[in-house]
């Protein structure tokens, strides 16, 4: 392409030409009754030079810009504007000349998309406008700019990706994927919070795309372990990691689906989960408990209290768990629990038929989901033992 000609979407990377700021104050000092006669003289390259110095120019030399337009906007102006335009749609200067290429434009130039278009945002109604399109007729985001006219990395486009993301349904997330991903680093805090809103509840849980959940977990961390999440609802922040979890219980016991099932019964109450230990041990988070799985042993997990585990967890991450239940004399199990009322900060759970009982008997008083009816714990059983004197 050469210096004299170039693309629409070019137009706003260019540089004004040299001339354009002495013409730009012979404009401004130049009589109105002049210009009739002086206006079709200023060519094609300089009148781009113009419009490409009306962002920043003074009130006065806006003015000298705007009369030079009223005499010269045709459609080639027009064509060239849309796309400057959309890199300074907020820019008093260039709404103004917006304006002033509509008024001035010829009959036959000012019924095209493009004029319609800039009109309806000089009025307020542009981006509601697009959306609706959009919405007649869902394609993915790279189509539409293209058929609307829309340089795809401007301002004006990254504010529609923003508006769309926001209230669109599962249809544009799965259309344009990576675009959400970029938007959700990118745009503003309060933005990403509503984008990241709208895409939680347009999926089922199960329905979820892992990379665009595996990139929100990247850029945001855990939904109950980090404050990028702080003002996401509780219930969106519960239906994304129960995903999480779900998803990391599935890799892991892949090969053990006993273990598997008596688990995911439990992923609504797990707070964070991760693997560690180069890929041998997984770790769940409960609150006051933890559940530590190793890959090597298909019969067994360990539950362990919360402080006594951030005491041992290097210790097990390092040098296997068997280094701490070798240092112990007994380990208590969920039978021990339920039938012998054993208690200690470091039981193993069983996953054999009746071990898979205990262990859901166990959890759900643990983690208060039923009364803890064992003897000495029941109201019940203190009360008759009680007696009546």
């Amino acid at each position: 392409m050469s210096h004299s000609f170039y693309l629409p979407e070019e137009f706003p990377a260019r540089r004004p030409n040299e001339r354009a700021e002495q013409l730009l104050a012979r404009l401004t000092s130049m009589r109105e009754s002049d210009l009739d006669a002086f206006s079709p003289l200023v060519r094609s390259a300089d009148l781009d030079s113009l419009l490409l110095y009306t962002p920043k120019v003074t009130a006065e030399q806006l003015i000298g810009i705007l009369r030079v337009l009223r005499r010269r906007a045709n459609r080639r102006v027009l064509t060239l504007f849309w796309p400057f335009f959309q890199f300074n749609y907020k820019n008093p200067n260039v709404t103004s000349a917006a304006q002033t290429i509509l008024d001035a434009l010829p009959p036959e130039d000012s019924q095209s998309q493009v004029a319609e278009t800039l009109s309806l945002f000089l009025e307020g109604r542009g981006f509601e406008e697009l959306l609706d399109r959009l919405k007649k007729n869902i394609v993915p985001l790279s189509t539409f700019v293209a058929r609307e006219g829309l340089v795809k990395e401007s301002p004006l486009a990254h504010r529609l990706y923003e508006l769309y993301f926001t209230m669109c349904g599962k249809d544009g997330f799965l259309l344009n994927p990576k675009r959400f991903m970029r938007l959700l680093d990118t745009a503003s805090n309060d933005v990403a919070d509503e984008m990241l809103i709208n895409y939680l509840r347009s999926f089922e849980r199960e329905e979820y795309l892992e990379g665009v959940n595996l990139s929100i977990i990247y850029f945001r961390g855990e939904p109950f372990g980090s404050d990028e999440w702080s003002d996401i609802p509780q219930d969106l922040r519960r239906k994304f990691a129960d995903w999480n979890s779900y998803r990391i219980l599935s890799v892991h016991f892949a090969h053990n689906k006993r273990k598997l099932r008596v688990l995911a019964d439990l992923i609504q109450h797990i707070i964070r989960i991760r693997i560690a230990g180069e890929n041998t041990y997984l770790i769940i988070d409960f609150g006051d408990f933890v559940i530590v799985d190793v890959n090597e042993l298909s019969s067994y997990s360990y539950l362990i209290k919360k402080s006594l585990y951030e005491r041992l967890s290097e210790k097990i991450e390092k040098s296997g768990i068997e280094s701490v239940i070798n240092s112990m004399d007994r380990v208590v199990n969920a039978r021990d629990f339920i039938i012998e009322e054993a208690e200690d900060s470091f039981m193993q759970l069983e996953y054999d038929e009746l071990g898979k009982l205990y262990i859901k008997d166990m959890i759900d008083i643990m983690l208060g989901l039923a009364p803890d009816l064992r003897p000495s714990k029941s109201i019940l059983n203190k009360k008759r033992r009680g007696g009546r004197g």
